[in-house]
This record gives C-alpha cells, structure tokens and sequence, in this order.
C-alpha cells in the first residue's frame, strides 16, 4: 500500500513539473517574440535599403536574415 502511495505522490510531482516546464517555454516564447519581430522588421527594412549593395555588406545582411529565421523557428 506504501508503495503505492509513494508511486501516486511521485507522478503528481512529475505531472507538476511537467506543467511548470510547459508554462515556462510559453512565457519565454511569448517575451521572445516581441523582439524578434522588432529585429525583423529592421532586416526587412535594411535588406530593401541595401538590395543593391554587394560584397561584405550583403554577406552580412543574408547571415543576418538566415540567423533570424532561425530564431524565429526556435521560438516556434
């Protein structure tokens, strides 16, 4: 009967920390998402601006974009 009881508590505490970890990547998700679409819409603004730049600034801005999505993905 011990045993049981003890196997009840652990699963209601696993179940606990199961939820708390799930409402702490939601929270975090949200407050992430605020800036990165800050951040994008700045790169969408830069790469119209410089679409006829080349060489070392266009690298830049294409990493940049790539890095963003990434991020955004993630967030996801």
């Amino acid at each position: 009967a011990s045993l049981a009881i003890r196997k009840t508590q652990l699963y209601d505490e696993i179940k606990k920390a199961l939820d708390m970890r799930d409402m702490f990547i939601s929270m975090a998700s949200h407050e992430l998402r605020t800036p990165i679409t800050t951040i994008s819409g700045y790169v969408q603004l830069l790469q119209s601006k410089m679409k006829n730049e080349g060489g070392v600034t266009k690298m830049w801005m294409d990493e940049l974009g790539r890095e963003l999505e990434r991020l955004t993905l993630l967030v996801k």
